[in-house]
């Protein structure tokens, strides 16, 4: 069997320049996080880089730009108080979007590192 719509070398050669790519944004993403508290949440599937439509419109409504990646993060200060995920928008811009459920149910909110 052959492959006719996939060329693996091509593949191969994009995947790597990828996982480069995405280790140095790692590395950058890491020293500004750490400032603030938090760190990337090892191992990450790459599929939980995809960012849901409801976090696409909730960030272009709040910050007026689009996002374009999203890296699950781990907040190693106290208070524990719900999930986080970091945000890149098209400008480079960091942001991160707490996730917590309270009494009125799951409540989502924007925060600027500074």
């Amino acid at each position: 069997m052959k492959l006719t719509r996939v060329n693996p070398v091509e593949l191969r050669r994009h995947g790597i320049a990828f996982i480069k790519e995405l280790e140095e944004l790692e590395d950058e993403l890491e020293q500004l996080l750490e400032k603030h508290g938090y760190r990337i949440a090892y191992h990450y599937e790459l599929e939980s880089l995809s960012i849901d439509e409801e976090d696409v419109e909730l960030i272009e409504r709040e910050m007026g730009r689009k996002p374009l990646l999203t890296i699950p993060l781990v907040k190693t200060k106290e208070p524990h108080d719900g999930l986080y995920r970091a945000i890149v928008l098209e400008d480079s811009e960091v942001v991160l979007v707490r996730t917590r459920l309270t009494n009125k149910g799951v409540e989502k909110d924007i925060i600027r590192l500074e």
